[in-house]
């Protein structure tokens, strides 16, 4: 039960919390790093500014999210690739499944 409950919980964060972020993201400019819809550039210049927003984008996301769930995005190099991540897992199907299951 205890792990349904902890489940529950953190889907609930990055449900609620995806809204937040997603509206900050849009809001400065930085959702085009989440969606893909900005490629990462080949110029030195803008490479290093698009990983600074990047990187910031990490940073929001790590510190939107309970500790114990951090260690599960260390694999991901970008934070789109932590964003696909945490959505597929905590979306609102995967958590009525494992309530079902």
């Amino acid at each position: 039960f205890r792990q349904y409950f902890v489940f529950m919980f953190l889907a609930i964060i990055i449900l609620f919390g995806s809204f937040n972020l997603e509206c900050s993201w849009k809001g400065q400019g930085m959702w085009g790093l989440i969606d893909r819809t900005t490629s990462t550039p080949k110029n030195p210049t803008s490479l290093t500014a698009w990983e600074t927003e990047d990187a910031q984008i990490v940073y929001m996301i790590v510190k939107s999210i309970k500790p114990q769930m951090i260690n599960n995005l260390h694999s991901f190099s970008t934070a789109n690739k932590m964003w696909d991540y945490l959505k597929n897992i905590y979306n609102q199907d995967n958590v009525a499944n494992a309530f079902n299951s």
